[in-house]
């Protein structure tokens, strides 16, 4: 198997806990991210470990994605974050993340320039989502080397 995805309900919860403090509580969190779907300014996927500490890719509306680890408890106020991965690409003004039918995982701007893609084209896998050691996948692709 080439990952242990470790995704629980529990820490999706917890995650949507954090991000709602963060003030995008309208914003979606899911545990992965299918072909054909998108992410759109605080939106985000999260992965976990299974203990205190996860993850979240989160489209922000600064143009970046950016890949965050999480430790503590976010209902009890105990929590904070590091960046583990980002697209770089703040002030691009991408407002969404296409996984698209092809397997190409794209920043795109609301006038369709895309400032950043995965070059994952033809590859395999059906999900963009993190693992339990905090790597992102588009795929079989790993594009983070975790966190």
């Amino acid at each position: 198997m080439r990952r242990t995805t470790g995704l629980l309900v529990a820490g999706a919860a917890a995650a949507a806990a954090v991000v709602g403090a963060a003030g995008t509580a309208s914003a979606d969190t899911t545990t992965a991210l299918y072909r054909g779907n998108t992410l759109n300014v605080g939106d985000s996927i999260v992965g976990t470990t299974g203990t205190s500490t996860w993850y979240q890719l989160i489209m922000q509306a600064d143009g970046n994605l950016v890949e965050y680890r999480w430790d503590g408890d976010p209902t009890q106020g105990d929590q904070s974050r590091s960046v583990c991965w980002a697209t770089n690409t703040y002030g691009s003004g991408a407002n969404h993340a296409t996984y698209q039918g092809d397997g190409n995982f794209v920043l795109y701007t609301p006038g369709g320039f895309a400032p950043w893609a995965s070059n994952t084209a033809g590859g395999g896998g059906s999900t963009v989502d993190i693992n339990s050691h905090g790597a992102l996948y588009v795929g079989t692709k790993r594009i983070s080397g975790g966190c």
